[in-house]
């Protein structure tokens, strides 16, 4: 009787480490996908920065052309007289 207890016990013992083992792999192999998927998204996050950055640069290039259109045309304007005779724009 004692005989089957312990071989029921070690049986237990052995199903309970191999458990514990598959157990302890997936959580394993779940931590490196995590870790892995955390690096992927460091990597986009950095690319998106870039862009973001990219982006913004084009921005303000494309408002600084076109305050300087304006510029032009207000400068040339400015030079743009009416002539009191005939009522024509001239260019001065």
């Amino acid at each position: 009787m004692d005989q089957i207890i312990t071989t029921i016990i070690s049986s237990l013992c052995i199903i309970i480490t191999t458990v514990t083992a598959l157990i302890c792999a997936y959580l394993n192999k779940k931590t490196k996908q995590l870790e892995e998927n955390k690096l992927k998204i460091e990597k986009e996050k950095e690319a998106l920065k870039s862009e973001v950055k990219s982006l913004h640069n084009g921005f303000r290039e494309y408002v600084y052309r076109e305050l300087l259109d304006i510029k032009s045309k207000v400068e040339h304007l400015e030079d743009v007289k009416v002539c009191k005779r005939c009522k024509r724009k001239k260019d001065v």
